[in-house]
């Protein structure tokens, strides 16, 4: 039991860090809404679009572009050798994530889909679901919706409540989403690892590794906390009461190669925001940068800097090809 007054506190951090949810939300709804970004469906999960800044607006193309790169390759039945081109993926810690309904909406088959965050925000997501004529379609007839548990269930799409800090019962969820742990599978940690404990996100890739043989672990998040801009990101979130217990054990991109490394996976990559940025084709740089101005060049070079994806790769009997963090 905890401690008197521990548990308020941890349920009140634990609210700041739903919160985080909303700013991701209204994020990607303003880069949609400027032209960075195709998705008819993020729109649905704000109260309104309000634009934001163009260095918040580059910024979250490239988060998006870059693993979403990784996760169509992952997805390209073309990469798949002959016999094994089933594919899931499983977002830890989703919020209200759209991408599965923009894979849909562009043709990627997917054979499973499972999205698992706190039972609140599962709750609300399932009942905008619900409440979205296109994505009801989308996910198809016999869909079911229980907005009380926060559970949505379609032949592919699958949406339950958990507490990531409590592993052990993970598996449990995948057996009730009808998950098979011997198809090859994407496991997505997006701006979720820096959230948790070292101990608990550590333990999330050694369940990854253990769970599914034929794997790819793949993450979002903040890096170079110990710096002086680092050190500013990290006192403006914890005025908001948003703890990150995480960023100490993964402080650089290097830290997170290392890590995936010592939970098992055979090949880990990870590159910070301004290389994921380089990377893009130069056709598609173009166009973003006519978009708007952006002035505030070196600021938006240091927030990128202070963000990285990495992955780590599991790839049994040779079935995963072109999984890589280049453009």
């Amino acid at each position: 039991m905890d401690p008197p007054g521990e548990g308020r506190k941890h349920m009140h951090a634990d609210m700041a860090v739903r919160s985080t949810n909303d700013d991701a939300s209204a994020s990607k709804a303003s880069c949609v809404a400027r032209g960075y970004l195709k998705d008819p469906f993020a729109k649905q999960f704000v109260r309104r679009v309000v634009m934001r800044p163009p260095l918040i607006n580059r910024g979250y193309f490239t988060r998006v572009h870059a693993l979403q790169k990784v996760v169509r390759a992952f997805l390209d039945q073309s990469n798949c050798e002959d016999g094994s081109n089933q594919r899931q993926v499983v977002s830890i810690g989703a919020g209200y994530d759209t991408s599965y309904f923009v894979l849909q909406k562009d043709g990627v088959h997917v054979d499973k889909y499972v999205e698992i965050d706190f039972h609140e925000t599962v709750a609300k997501k399932a009942s905008i679901i619900r409440g979205c004529e296109d994505i009801m379609q989308l996910l198809g007839e016999g869909t079911q919706v229980d907005v009380n548990r926060g559970k949505v269930q379609s032949q592919n799409y699958c949406l339950l409540p958990a507490d990531l800090r409590q592993i052990d019962k993970l598996n449990d969820v995948l057996h009730e989403a009808g998950v098979d742990t011997s198809i090859p599978t994407l496991v997505l940690a997006e701006c979720v690892l820096v959230y948790v404990e070292p101990e608990d996100s550590l333990g999330l890739m050694k369940w990854a590794v253990k769970t599914f043989p034929c794997n790819v672990f793949l993450l979002y998040d903040m890096i170079n906390g110990n710096d002086p801009f680092g050190q500013q990101m990290i006192h403006n979130l914890e005025k908001r009461g948003i703890p990150l217990p995480g960023l100490k054990a993964s402080p650089s991109v290097d830290s997170y190669r290392q890590r995936l490394s010592s939970a098992g996976f055979a090949n880990t990559y990870a590159a910070d925001m301004n290389t994921m940025y380089a990377s893009v084709d130069p056709a598609e740089r173009a166009r973003v940068e006519r978009i708007e101005r952006l002035d505030e060049l070196e600021e938006w070079q240091l927030i990128m800097g202070h963000y990285c994806i990495a992955c780590g790769i599991n790839d049994l009997n040779g079935t995963l090809k072109g999984i890589s963090l280049d453009g």
